[in-house]
């Protein structure tokens, strides 16, 4: 018989949101005020120094308006700003701000010693298993349109 309790998508999903809770509260232990979602998109632009609202979108598997709202909001916030792209009117180029700098050089070496403590106990090859099996699983729902 099927228990849900047993099922890889509850269990996916239960342990996604406590690293969601987790890492806000970690965030807010920081003096950060961006959630995880947030830091997500920040960490790509600040990573790709120059980024487009659709390679965003692209990259976080996101639609355009859920980063357009995300980047609104890391905007007001000082994190990031929007500059005119010189040979498409209709796009921005998104570039992190020195504020953004700041936090990322806070918090990336913060959730570096989280995921440590995260990974007690567990080995190496057995991350690895895990890591591709959720490659697999994530390509196996976008192959299936789930």
């Amino acid at each position: 018989m099927f228990k849900l309790e047993e099922s890889l998508v509850f269990n996916a999903a239960k342990a996604s949101k406590m690293f969601m809770l987790s890492f806000n509260k970690h965030f807010v232990e920081l003096g950060v005020d961006i959630t995880i979602e947030q830091f997500g998109v920040l960490y790509f632009i600040h990573r790709l120094q120059e980024s487009i609202q659709q390679d965003l979108a692209n990259l976080l598997d996101k639609d355009k308006s859920a980063i357009l709202r995300t980047i609104d909001i890391l905007e007001r916030k000082g994190y990031v700003l929007r500059i005119p792209d010189k040979d498409d009117r209709r796009k921005n180029i998104i570039q992190t701000t020195e504020r953004a700098e700041e936090v990322m050089d806070r918090v990336l070496p913060s959730l570096a010693e989280y995921d440590s403590e995260i990974l007690q106990g567990i080995e190496p090859g057995e991350l690895l298993v895990t890591l591709n099996v959720l490659s697999k699983i994530q390509k196996n729902i976008k192959c299936n349109n789930l």
